[in-house]
């Protein structure tokens, strides 16, 4: 088929790629476009007419930031972070059955405890056994030229430009979709979208994740 293309611009949009948009013109049939973007057409005066956009990669894509509150247990509390770990187990022991023989007479407010079970103990007595943690997901969209890379699923990684954490915190992703899209040149690429949420104050924990 015989097409004669009378336009070519470019240009950068929010998502870091650049739009390329193309005008063919054909006195024979209409001229064919594989999967292009906003494609539009006319025919008048025996001639055919075909404009659409086509998308190029970027290095950085769209990124959006979320911001909300999580709750969790209050022994996750950055406070109790240096409670040593056979004094945990007697905490678990002890919320579970405060008269397990196996305590031989422990308890969180008495002589044998640390300063910081006490601290917790008291703190529990209050009714406080939850409190609310900062937390982040960070969403990076972008056109690739294969599906998503899932190396890093369920592992602790940066994204790349993300908001600064608290110090102890870090990222992990968790979430990525891809989908398979024609760039209007008989070739493809893939719309793909990266999830990272942020931890407590403690991290993700480095023997999980």
């Amino acid at each position: 088929m015989s097409f004669v293309e009378t336009k070519h611009e470019e240009s950068p949009n929010s998502r870091g790629q650049t739009v390329v948009t193309k005008t063919l013109e054909s006195f024979q049939a209409r001229p064919t476009v594989s999967g292009g973007k906003n494609l539009k057409y006319t025919h008048s005066d025996g001639r055919h007419v075909v404009t659409y956009d086509t998308y190029r990669n970027a290095a950085s894509g769209e990124m959006s930031v979320e911001g909300s509150m999580s709750q969790e247990p209050i022994e996750t509390h950055e406070d109790f972070k240096n409670v040593k770990a056979d004094e945990w187990k007697k905490w678990t022991a002890w919320k579970n059955n405060p008269q397990d023989e196996s305590l031989a007479g422990w308890t969180p407010d008495g002589s044998r405890s640390s300063e910081l079970m006490r601290k917790l103990h008291r703190w529990f007595s209050k009714g406080i056994t939850d409190y609310l943690v900062p937390k982040a997901v960070v969403r990076i969209s972008k056109l690739e030229s294969s599906a998503p890379n899932l190396a890093q699923l369920g592992k602790r990684a940066s994204p790349p430009g993300a908001p600064n954490l608290p110090s102890g915190a870090n990222w992990l992703m968790t979430g990525a979709t891809g989908n398979k899209v024609y760039t209007g040149e008989n070739q493809f690429e893939w719309d793909n979208s990266y999830e990272y949420t942020s931890s407590g104050p403690a991290g993700w924990d480095n023997e999980v994740y």
